[in-house]
This record gives structure tokens, sequence and C-alpha cells, in this order.
């Protein structure tokens, strides 16, 4: 199919896009906030990262991973460096390296609690900026349950990214965190209506769903993006069909192998980092590497994302569902695809069937797949491709970002007016 499908003018929907100027309200309070995730902040940008940038540009941001566990630092020295930590300025955002030392040890109670107050301590220092902003501790996994006694704030945000009682390693420890979290939280927020939902039966709290987006800006200029090929993707021949992320047990290799098999003409590119795999995937995957017509470019920084993303002819997203977590994901792959207008063939997840005639969903089978993926190939109309990056627009990280924002201020606003000199006393 090639680039020449896609020469349109693209640019009544790419332009740069703002943030929400009905977040810039004279009245809202200056937040500092504390993020704590499991997911290290490098190249590759999850939603939370994505998010974090965009608050930073107005308000003081810091995140981290809460610290290390015994079993992560390895024998080497080099390998407990850096031994306090250190903070960095990346992104708008003051990302904690944590310490080797203290270490948590999950084993022992009493050695991991005094770690854990250690690590608060060291964290509460950086966090606090002002006595007169507002503090909001935002949460997004249940494993950092241990440390919101240690912290004063004026709001608790819990935010699932993912269904993590599925995930691997679940344990019933995790699944009453997560309960005491959700019923803690003063705001619970899930990537998906499906893990809304679930949070919601789990809980009987309220949970507000804020799916996922993009950085529509990197895909403003298409024409340029698709003339300035990667090198690694530019010798690869057209058709080109191409997934982004990264490639864990979630992703039906097997799937990808019999399509490659069937169709030996078509150019199947991979790109992303490899984590997280069971044996049946690392079989699959392994098997994937031996055919000619499959490419593993490996991880990518997510600035160079959107030209690999416009490169490709067909945007694959090919989830295990009905036993794993991908049944209430909402791919943030999927809005990469959209912002670059390329036709999209996705398994049916529950979050992506709303998009109709945007995004094909065929059935979990080589043969349905194919079908799907001939049909993208042949597609010619433009006026798809414009609602696709139309469709982008609406979920531009800006938008999102100032949305959250309001939420944030809708629910500090009651709270500050009965505390004016912001007095914490809510230690949980």
């Amino acid at each position: 199919m090639g680039h020449d499908a896609f020469k349109l003018d693209v640019t009544a929907v790419n332009e740069d896009y703002p943030l929400d100027d009905s977040s810039k309200d004279d009245q809202r309070p200056s937040l500092d906030i504390l993020a704590l995730s499991a997911d290290t902040w490098g190249d590759t940008l999850y939603s939370r990262h994505q998010l974090l940038t965009r608050i930073g540009r107005e308000h003081h941001v810091v995140y981290s991973t809460g610290g290390r566990f015994v079993w992560q630092l390895g024998r080497r020295p080099a390998d407990w460096k850096p031994l306090f930590g250190r903070f960095e300025a990346r992104d708008r955002v003051v990302v904690d390296i944590p310490p080797s030392i203290p270490f948590r040890v999950a084993r022992s109670r009493f050695f991991d609690e005094w770690a854990v107050r250690r690590l608060a301590a060291r964290l509460e220092r950086r966090w606090k900026r002002s006595p007169a902003n507002a503090r909001v501790l935002w949460v997004f996994r249940p494993e950092f349950l241990p440390f919101l006694k240690h912290f004063d704030r004026d709001l608790l945000i819990y935010h699932a990214c993912d269904l993590y009682s599925r995930m691997p390693g679940w344990t019933e420890e995790h699944a009453r965190s997560e309960l005491a979290l959700c019923r803690t939280a003063d705001v619970r927020i899930a990537t998906s209506q499906v893990l809304a939902k679930e949070l919601e039966s789990l809980s009987g709290e309220p949970v507000q769903t804020l799916a996922n987006g993009v950085d529509c800006k990197a895909y403003a200029n298409l024409p340029a993006l698709r003339v300035h090929e990667p090198a690694d993707i530019a010798s690869i021949p057209f058709p080109r069909l191409g997934y982004t992320g990264v490639l864990t047990r979630k992703v039906d290799f097997r799937l990808i192998g019999e399509m490659a098999t069937a169709r030996p003409d078509w150019n199947f590119i991979l790109v992303g980092p490899v984590h997280s795999l069971d044996a049946d995937a690392a079989t699959q995957l392994n098997h994937c590497r031996t055919l000619p017509n499959i490419h593993l470019l490996g991880e990518k920084p997510q600035r160079a994302i959107a030209a690999y993303v416009a490169s490709m002819d067909v945007g694959l997203i090919p989830y295990k569902l009905g036993h794993t977590w991908t049944d209430a994901v909402n791919p943030l792959k999927l809005y990469e695809y959209l912002a670059a207008g390329i036709p999209t063939v996705c398994a049916p997840i529950r979050s992506v069937l709303d998009l109709g005639e945007l995004v094909r969903c065929p059935e979990r089978s080589a043969q349905a797949w194919i079908g799907a993926v001939s049909a993208a190939l042949a597609e010619k109309d433009v006026v798809l491709v414009q609602k696709r990056i139309a469709a982008a627009r609406a979920r531009d990280w800006d938008r999102i970002a100032a949305g959250v924002l309001k939420i944030i201020n809708a629910e500090l606003a009651p709270r500050l007016s009965d505390h004016p000199d912001h007095v914490r006393g809510n230690r949980q």
C-alpha cells in the first residue's frame, strides 16, 4: 500500500493544541504532587508519565517508585548505585532515583515498615515545596498502601491503569491493599469503563473513567514523518504491518506467526522491548524471530515512535483475550495509530469496540485477521483517515491533563475552603 494513500491535507486536524483554558482558573490552588508508580521514568512514557509531564508545566510534581527491594539489588557494587538515591529533573517532573539503603524486605514486616518510614520521610522532604500549596498524593498501584500513613495530604488519588488482579504475581495481600486503597482514596480513576466497573464492584465506591491519549503534536506533520523514515524501517518493503509497545505475554505471538507464514509478502514490524513473557509466549516469540518477514526493531525513545507509526500501513493490536488483564485495557498505541491516520486491526477489546468503523476488530483466528488486514490495506477512504485523526485529537494528552486538573480542583475546593490555611489533619 505504501504512503500514497495518505497524501492529504491534515493540518486542519493536527494543529498545535493548547491546554484547556478553562483549567486556568485564578482561584485554583498551586499543587505539590507526589506520584507513586511501579514504572521507572525512562525513554518509554506510559499514561502516568504523559499526564504528569503536562501537569508539571504548572505544578510541582515529584515521581517515585517508592524504593528498592533487596531482591532487586545485585552483587556488584555498581548495582547498588546510587547508594542513597538522588532526584533528577526530567520532562518537567522531579524524578526520584531511589536509594539502595534503606532497602525493603517483603518477608520481614518489622524491617520493611522501618524502611518504608525512612523512604517516606525522604520523599516528604522533596515533595513539600510551600505550606500554601495543596498536597496531592497520586498512587498508581496498590502496593504503595504502606506509604499512605506516613504522608499528610489534602487529596489522595488512586489511579488504576490495568486490571491488576489478573496480572501474574497477584496475591490476596495485593487484593486487600487494593480494596483498602479504593476505600481510602478521595478520587478513584480507571483507564477504561470495564476497569472502573470492576473497581466499583470491589469497593462500592464511585470510579471515574479516564481513557488514554496521544501527543498529537508529535504527529502534526505526517508528510515529513513519512519522508524521513527511521533507517531501520526504511529498508523494509511495503506493506508494513506494525505493533508498537512492550512485547509481553499479552501479545498473541502465535497469531502473528500464523499470519506471517500465510502471507510471506507482508512485513510485520514489532517496535518495543521484550518483558514478562511466560513459557508459551517466549516459545512463540522465538518462532517469530525465525520468520524472514517479521522484524523486531527493539525499544525506541518516545520521541521517535511517531516516525515509526507513520511509516506503517496498518497498526496492529493482537492481544490475547479471555484470561489476561487485556480485557480491561485501553491501549495507548491505539491513539498513536489514529493520530497517524492509519487503519487499525485490533483484538475485540471492549474499550475499542465503541470506535466502530475507525477500527477493525476480527475474532481470534489467522483467517479472520488476514481478512481484516487485507481490507485495511485496500482502504482508500480519505474521510476515514480524517475521522481517525480527529478522534485522536479528542484524546490529546493536553486535553486529558486539563480534565484531570478540573477533577482535582473540584475535589480540593470544599476541603480548602474549610481549611484556608491548609492545615492537614488527614493522616491515614
